[in-house]
């Protein structure tokens, strides 16, 4: 079975307090809506950024990381969110 778990990076330390403990064999994937590119989230109402140490925790416990799609218009240059939808 596979677990997604949301708020990879906006409720890290209520997911890293629960990952310590867990002790189960299923899958665990973690997402999140980083505002980091228009395409990824585009969120106006709160910041949400990645972080490298976050990154590596998971994937050194074996945990994937999904990012959500939720602006209609996909721009692969990744650039820097402006706050705007496009």
């Amino acid at each position: 079975m596979r677990y997604l778990l949301a708020g990879a990076f906006s409720r890290s330390i209520a997911l890293i307090r629960f990952l310590s403990d867990y002790k189960g064999d299923s899958e665990l994937v973690v997402y999140d809506g980083i505002n980091n590119c228009r395409w990824n989230g585009g969120r106006i109402n709160r910041p949400i950024s990645y972080n490298d140490g976050l990154i590596n925790y998971y994937y050194n416990k074996g945990i994937k990381i999904a990012l959500t799609m939720t602006n209609h218009k996909i721009n692969l240059a990744d650039e820097p969110s402006t706050g705007k939808v496009s």
